[in-house]
């Protein structure tokens, strides 16, 4: 089954109640307590955010950390690739890893086509349509494709 690690899910968790709240400035601290998160692993979590340009910080007693940019253009797969790599449905999906059953899995190829469905949700879905819940849109034109 697809489960997020912990780290994304954190990165994700708060990247969002950032969105939900522009222009406000936000301290690990402040995030971990209003999320109800572990302090030293959101911490971790948003330097590895930092590093990837997602996010950025002011310095000073009135200081933390703000979206780098806007919500809107901010994939979840963004997230992702930055705190880990892709989620997999199965190991076998992956180019960089073999099976000795691959050419003879009936299941391979139908695999590879719903893991590309869910990275797509994963590349479509943007930092403000989960801050303002704006996932019908999304969930409407995967339904077309």
């Amino acid at each position: 089954m697809l489960r997020l690690s912990k780290k994304v899910e954190y990165g994700i968790l708060a990247m969002q109640y950032m969105a939900s709240h522009p222009g406000n400035l936000f301290t690990a601290k402040s995030l971990s307590e209003n999320l109800h998160l572990s302090y030293d692993f959101l911490a971790k979590t948003m330097q590895k955010l930092m590093r990837a340009e997602l996010l950025d910080s002011q310095q000073g007693t009135k200081g933390g950390y703000f979206l780098a940019r806007p919500a809107d253009t901010i994939k979840l797969m963004d997230i992702l690739d930055s705190l880990e790599s892709r989620p997999e449905l199965v190991d076998c999906v992956s180019s960089d890893k073999d099976c000795e059953k691959k050419n003879s899995c009936l299941l391979h190829d139908p695999i590879r086509l719903l893991q590309k469905k869910v990275e797509d949700v994963f590349l479509e879905t943007s930092l403000y349509d989960i801050a303002e819940h704006n996932l019908i849109e999304i969930e409407t034109k995967n339904n077309r494709g």
